[in-house]
């Protein structure tokens, strides 16, 4: 077994702690799309609250990938 094996077989046996860090990203993407509405535009807030979205959905899209992929290699083995 090579390490990238034994790499997904470890993000398999904590899937349930990614499904809670993705829920937990999508409420913090729910407070940011509300402080991102609610700030004026041309402000350091609304640029933060910008790049705080940006950087939500992406971190969240890596770990939805992840769990989904460690699934899939899991039912094929």
């Amino acid at each position: 077994m090579t390490w990238y094996d034994d790499f997904w077989s470890l993000v398999y046996d904590y899937r349930p702690y990614l499904w809670l860090l993705f829920m937990f990203l999508v409420f913090m993407l729910c407070l940011s799309t509300l402080s991102f509405v609610l700030s004026r535009q041309s402000t350091a807030s609304h640029t933060l609250s910008y790049i705080n979205l940006l950087l939500t959905i992406g971190l969240g899209v890596i770990v939805l990938g992840m769990y989904w992929y460690s699934a899939k290699r899991r039912a094929e083995l």
